[in-house]
């Protein structure tokens, strides 16, 4: 099963739980930790949660600081296959020199869901987050944040702690 990037009416594959949990780990220790650079909208709100229209100037910002930190990476100052992963899948871009390669596809899919997200929200006014999850999960929330139906399912993104919901897809 795959995880995907939601945002507005886009989907897009990123690849395994694994693949995106150690493009996680990559920013915890590369820039969070290394570099002393914290970034909670991307290490718990797009990572466990979602990330709000009204917060996409930030996120895309902070997106621009992990791609610069992870263009001065070079592969051979990272374990390809660390970091505790029972499987590492093939999918990755291993062909460049530098990390950046390894995750473009990542920054360009979220780049793509949010110009879509923001599209959707402005011609439609519509609540449409930038999300991860399961393909086989759809974001129903994310139709309408003045819905009361899908107030249960935004309150248990809110609140979530460890984990987030794609883990182990």
């Amino acid at each position: 099963m795959t995880v995907s990037v939601y945002g507005g009416s886009l989907l897009t594959e990123l690849g395994s739980s694994e693949e995106v949990e150690y493009f996680f780990r990559c920013v915890n220790h590369f820039v969070e930790y290394q570099k002393k650079i914290q970034l909670p909208l991307v290490t718990d709100r797009l990572y466990r949660r979602y990330v709000s229209v009204e917060n996409f100037d930030e996120l895309r910002n902070n997106l621009s600081i992990i791609r610069n930190i992870f263009n001065e990476i070079t592969i051979s100052e990272v374990d390809l296959y660390g970091f505790n992963l029972k499987e590492f899948d093939i999918n990755l871009n291993k062909s460049g020199n530098k990390l950046i390669y390894i995750f473009y596809s990542y920054f360009s899919s979220f780049e793509r869901c949010m110009d879509t997200a923001e599209r959707v929200h402005k011609k439609y006014t519509s609540y449409t987050p930038l999300l991860i999850g399961r393909d086989i999960i759809a974001p129903l929330f994310a139709m309408g944040i003045h819905d009361a139906r899908d107030k249960k399912i935004r309150e248990r993104y809110d609140t979530l702690e460890g984990n987030p919901l794609w883990w182990g897809a």
